[in-house]
């Protein structure tokens, strides 16, 4: 795994160095889409990354996904000068999938941007979009968490292995919180029928339908396309986010993301044992010696990663986080196994 992860990132850096071109995007045909629900007070920071910004898109479209709270009036309230339109689904049009669809074929420009409605961002981040190449039928952009960073290592290394997976053959994730693709290929292969029912995913179901049809896919992982989010307040939130997460890549049925987690996943859960046995039949030295080669080695084979989006506390505690992933698998696929799952209001089993 060290190796995949250390040749995939040293291929996907050479690959992001040919995502500009002479036919750049240009801010003016993107349509930034965001769905929303009950986020009244999660939604200040992104009005004010719109309001801050040195150049705008031509059109930004929230679409209210039945929300209770006041989150629609404080949209208007604070529009100014912006492109903003706020547009509500019907009542038989219900989740995040409906939300995103609606908006996308209701969109004017070519290139769509879905954000999350708790992301925020640089006032540069539109402005350095247009260096990015407009042959890609999907640019997977890097999300960072700006809170309980030590609590969010798995994630980071998460997006690291996608790193090196789109490297070495095809990106296994995409957050529809900063996702860029073309709405002509979305209208085309975007179909959610299929899957319309699973109220989370639909950045996962979308990536594997580009995938699978063969088209231009991406990977970014430069400071200057992230966006940021904050962490979720609790432990205990944390782990219904990260099984509900988990969820999708079961549903979606992607064999190669199922075995690379699968592999990761299972690496994982057995070095804590191993180490363990090693103390208690090994010599102390040989041990001691084992475990500083393999810090040294992770901490390098990460560094890729980590470095280029500025990481560093993350980075700092990985070997900290590898002890204790064992005792955090297993208290994931517990949360796994509840029957009913709350996200946004509604229950997902």
């Amino acid at each position: 795994m060290v190796c995949f992860i250390l040749l995939g990132a040293v291929i996907q850096n050479k690959k992001e160095k040919k995502l500009n071109h002479e036919k750049n995007i240009t801010v003016q045909n993107i349509s930034v889409i965001v769905p929303f629900r009950n986020e009244e007070n999660r939604i200040n920071e992104l009005l004010s990354s719109y309001l801050n910004s040195k150049t705008i898109p031509s059109e930004i479209v929230f679409v209210n996904d039945h929300s209770s709270d006041n989150c629609e009036k404080k949209i208007n309230e604070k529009i100014g000068h912006l492109p903003i339109k706020i547009i509500s689904l019907n009542g038989d049009e219900i989740g995040k999938k409906c939300a995103i669809k609606k908006g996308i074929l209701l969109a004017k420009n070519d290139f769509i941007l879905t954000q999350d409605a708790d992301v925020y961002f640089s006032k540069d981040y539109f402005s350095n979009l247009e260096d990015l190449n407009q042959i890609h039928d999907m640019i997977v952009m890097p999300v960072k968490f700006s809170s309980n960073k030590i609590l969010n290592i798995d994630v980071a290394l998460a997006n690291a292995l996608n790193h090196s997976s789109s490297g070495i053959y095809k990106p296994i994730m995409a957050s529809g919180a900063n996702l860029l693709f073309k709405k002509k290929s979305y209208v085309k292969y975007g179909d959610i029928k299929a899957h319309k029912n699973i109220l989370s995913g639909d950045d996962a179901f979308l990536l594997k339908a580009f995938t699978d049809n063969k088209l231009n896919v991406s990977v970014i992982s430069k400071p200057e396309f992230q966006v940021k989010t904050k962490s979720e307040n609790s432990f205990n939130q944390i782990l219904q986010q990260r099984s509900r997460w988990i969820g999708k890549i079961n549903s979606v049925g992607d064999k190669y993301a199922l075995f690379l987690a699968a592999s990761q996943m299972l690496i994982s859960i057995l070095y804590l044992p191993l180490l363990i046995y090693g103390i208690l039949t090994l010599p102390t030295t040989f041990i001691l010696l084992f475990f500083l080669i393999k810090i040294g080695i992770d901490q390098v084979s990460l560094s890729f990663y980590f470095f280029r989006l500025r990481l560093y506390t993350e980075w700092f505690f990985i070997p900290i986080y590898s002890l204790l992933y064992p005792f955090y698998s297993v208290l994931l696929l517990l949360a796994g196994f509840r029957s009913k799952q709350n996200w946004k209001g509604r229950e997902i089993n």
